[in-house]
Order: C-alpha cells, then sequence, then structure tokens
C-alpha cells in the first residue's frame, strides 16, 4: 500500500442550519455515509508537496516548469538546469583536477530541440567556415 491510500482524508458533511461535521477515512476506503440531517460538502484540502519537474519548449529552447510543492512555480531553462545539476554535484576541487587533466565537462551547454539544435549548429560552422577563409585570405596578402 502506497503513502497515498494510507493517508487520512477529512470529509465535511453540512447541515441546513450551517453546521458543519468533519468524518475521517482512509483515501484507500469508501466515503463515509452522511449523518443525518447532513449532505456531503467536500473534503478538507490536504498539501502532499510534491514536486513536480514539465518540460517545455519555446521558440527551440527548452525548459521546465518546476512546481516546488508549496505552490510556488519556477520556470528554468535546460541549459541553466543542466548547469546547476552538473556543477552542483561537482566540488571545487574535482572541477580543478578535471579542467587540469584536460577533461571537458560542457556546464555551458546549452539545451536546444534537436532541429533548432541542428540549425544553430550549422550557422556557427558556416560563420567558423567564413572567418577562416578571410583569415586564410589575409594571410596570403589578399583583401
Amino acid at each position: 500500500m502506497g503513502w497515498l491510500e494510507s493517508r487520512v482524508v477529512q470529509y465535511v458533511f453540512i447541515n441546513d442550519k450551517g453546521d458543519e461535521k468533519i468524518l475521517e477515512a482512509k483515501a484507500s476506503e469508501d466515503r463515509p455515509e452522511a449523518p443525518k440531517g447532513y449532505k456531503y460538502k467536500g473534503f478538507v484540502p490536504e498539501k502532499v508537496e510534491i514536486m513536480t519537474k514539465v518540460q517545455y519548449e519555446q521558440n527551440g529552447r527548452l525548459a521546465y516548469r518546476i512546481d516546488v510543492g508549496n505552490g510556488k512555480h519556477i520556470h528554468r531553462s535546460a541549459s541553466r538546469e543542466r548547469y546547476e545539476h552538473a556543477a552542483g554535484n561537482i566540488g571545487a576541487d574535482r572541477y580543478k583536477e578535471a579542467k587540469r587533466q584536460g577533461e571537458d565537462l560542457k556546464l555551458n551547454e546549452s539545451a536546444y530541440t534537436k532541429q533548432y539544435g541542428e540549425k544553430v549548429k550549422k550557422a556557427e560552422k558556416d560563420k567558423m567556415d567564413t572567418h577562416n577563409r578571410n583569415l586564410k585570405k589575409i594571410l596570403k596578402g589578399g583583401k
């Protein structure tokens, strides 16, 4: 049995005078019968404080909408999320050692959707090719 089935739900019943009665039952059980003269009104809300993360795409960039569990939401880019998980899990000594050994941790790499990422990489490659051609022309003595 999971924790959702074992929790206690408080059911609210109300009569014609406006008096309320609260009856409790486990979530796995059926709702209790209404006392005589009372009608079922609803149940008392209970915060379960579950953190959820939903990934979405906007203009080719990936991002997350994170529900922290206390009713507040955080919108964070996938690049920032990846950086915080990668950099937050390695200590400064580990980072310095990896950098000294020439290991590429790719902490600052941006996250895009597949098609947008391919276009960005192609544009960067074309830009570098143009710069290399111009540099070769300058080194040869041309304009």
